[in-house]
């Protein structure tokens, strides 16, 4: 039991040392954007994230059409209804992720700019 303690501790006491020297070393730099246009981390985010949004919508919206489908040509039949149900509960699980990583990453993004203001 002491030695699972020790070493949990000494591992976060390196971690956070590399943590803290990590973000100190890149608070002091500034790194130059190879991508024209971008000025920054957070607006490279945004921009990822802007295209992910992009091709994922559609593909969404295909799997939530293919649930209805599922759905409509099921005939009652348990298992299909159970397959139709989880196609379903999947695509609206994947688009609130997709919508939540936006919100987060903007969430993220607000903060960072009131604390580097």
């Amino acid at each position: 039991m002491k030695l699972k303690f020790r070493t949990f501790f000494i591992n976060t006491v390196v971690f956070s040392g590399i943590i803290l020297f990590a973000s100190s070393a890149f608070a002091q730099t500034h790194l130059v954007s190879p991508t024209p246009g971008v000025g920054s981390l957070g607006e490279f985010i945004d921009t990822i994230l802007g295209i992910v949004i992009r091709v994922m919508i559609p593909v969404l919206t295909v799997f939530i059409i293919y649930a209805g489908f599922l759905f409509v040509s099921a005939n009652g039949d348990e298992k299909k209804i159970t397959t139709a149900r989880q196609t379903f509960y999947w695509s609206f699980v994947g688009g609130a992720i997709l919508l939540g990583s936006v919100l987060i990453a903007r969430l993220i993004g607000g903060t960072i700019a009131l604390v580097a203001s």
